[in-house]
């Protein structure tokens, strides 16, 4: 499978580039990583991807990893598998980022069947208590905080920026 794959990734990303550009920032989410495709699309999807994008999302190589790129903070997230069942591994990243500070953090989770529940998956070093810092994301730093979120900055948000209302409560007795 590997280089055999053609994805079309020049044409699916000048398709986009109108649309990204209202957009404060972008995130590719691919199964295949740009160097599975065919010798003429690899490199240049993956280089093509990494000026595009602020975030690639991918999986299919059942790794858990990150890279962030010093220079411009343009970061990729390998995806551990997700199979539907537990004799084999599996993994998933939740991503938090912090507008205010440029930071975010992945944490790295797998499930074990000895304790039946998913845990910290920890790469030495880099993932201490599966936890994988990311630093320098200087375009994080620079978005703008939508009007909606400026005006509602304490109440929890619908999916679609309107503020949740809390239920009324009854007088007490």
């Amino acid at each position: 499978e590997k280089a055999h794959l053609w994805s079309g990734g020049k044409y699916q990303v000048e398709e986009l580039l109108p649309l990204l550009s209202k957009a404060d920032f972008s995130i590719a989410l691919i199964h295949h990583p740009g160097n599975w495709f065919v010798a003429k699309e690899d490199p240049n999807v993956q280089r093509l991807l990494e000026t595009t994008f602020e975030f690639v999302l991918h999986g299919h190589e059942h790794q858990e990893w990150v890279k962030t790129d010093a220079r411009t903070g343009h970061t990729t997230i390998w995806a551990g598998p997700c199979y539907d069942r537990s004799d084999r591994k599996n993994g998933f990243n939740v991503v938090q980022l912090n507008r205010k500070t440029g930071n975010g953090r992945v944490w790295l989770r797998e499930y074990k069947e000895a304790g039946r529940g998913w845990v910290a998956c920890n790469i030495k070093t880099l993932a201490p208590r599966g936890i994988w810092a990311l630093d320098r994301l200087r375009w994080l730093r620079k978005l703008r905080l939508a009007p909606a979120l400026a005006t509602r900055k304490n109440q929890p948000l619908l999916g679609n920026g309107s503020a949740v209302k809390k239920a009324p409560t009854a007088p007490k007795a």
